[in-house]
C-alpha cells in the first residue's frame, strides 16, 4: 500500500488535475477524455521515462475500468431487453408517435 501513496504523491508533483487522483470516481465520459489527454501526452514524445511511465499505468487503470463500465451497461441493457422494458418503450414509440395526429 505504501506504493500507492508515493504513487499518488508523485502524480501530484507531476502537475496533473487533482480529480485524476481519483480516477476511479470519474464518470465514463470524463476517463475517456483524460485517456485521449494520456495518450496525446505519450505521443508528443516530452514526458521523461518514469513520468511516461506513470501516464501509461494511469491509462492501462482507466482503460480498465472504462471497458468494465461498458460491460456492465451492455449487462443491463441486455436485461431491460429481456424483460421487456427497453422494447415496449420503443415499440410505443415507434408504433405510435407518428400516425395518431
Amino acid at each position: 500500500m505504501l506504493d500507492s501513496g508515493t504513487a499518488d504523491s508523485k502524480r501530484r508533483q507531476s502537475g496533473k488535475p487533482a480529480e485524476d487522483s481519483t480516477s476511479g470516481d470519474l464518470p465514463l465520459e470524463k476517463a475517456l477524455e483524460r485517456l485521449e489527454e494520456i495518450a496525446r501526452q505519450l505521443e508528443g514524445g516530452s514526458l521523461d521515462l518514469e513520468l511516461s511511465l506513470q501516464r501509461y499505468r494511469e491509462a492501462r487503470e482507466l482503460y480498465g475500468r472504462c471497458v468494465a463500465r461498458l460491460s456492465e451497461a451492455e449487462r443491463e441493457v441486455r436485461i431491460l431487453m429481456a424483460d421487456g422494458s427497453l422494447g415496449s418503450q420503443d415499440s410505443d414509440t415507434a408504433g405510435g408517435g407518428g400516425r395518431g395526429d
